[in-house]
């Protein structure tokens, strides 16, 4: 689990293939309005807001983030960053057969399941906002 969690943690703050990236690469302006759904701004604010609902399926809602997500880019990954940090606060501080506990999110999984659907999620709408922004797509 804690190599998936540093996968985890990259999917922020890698120099290259990761959210920060996206933030450092594009301008507020240039990712549109977060509200519409389909912008590149929308996929950024989405990866946050899912990845919350993925949290709190793991751990049976008893991980809850108060704050916020904002709309601007940096402020959306650095709430991300936070929630992540919690969430990984909130797994090593369980016993390894809280983890291995079974529950539903589409499917039965357990939390090192979860964590790879939180990977590819976060990793999936990234590429998608720097590729709609390599294409210039009207999007």
């Amino acid at each position: 689990m804690r190599s998936a969690i540093e996968v985890l943690r990259s999917t922020v703050g890698h120099p290259w293939e990761s959210v920060g990236r996206i933030v450092e690469l594009y301008g507020a302006s240039e990712l549109g309005d977060p509200a519409a759904p389909g912008t590149r701004a929308w996929h950024l604010r989405h990866i946050a807001e899912v990845f919350r609902l993925h949290a709190g399926a793991v751990s049976g809602n008893a991980l809850t983030f108060p704050e916020p997500i904002p709309t601007a880019p940096a402020g959306v990954r650095d709430t991300l960053r936070a929630d992540i940090e919690r969430f990984i606060g909130w797994v090593e501080a369980q016993p390894e057969e809280c983890l291995a506990q079974r529950f539903e999110y589409g499917h039965s999984m357990d939390a090192g399941e979860m964590l790879g659907v939180m990977i590819r999620h976060i990793v999936w709408h990234a590429a998608a906002v720097h590729y709609l922004m390599k294409a210039r797509a009207p999007r």
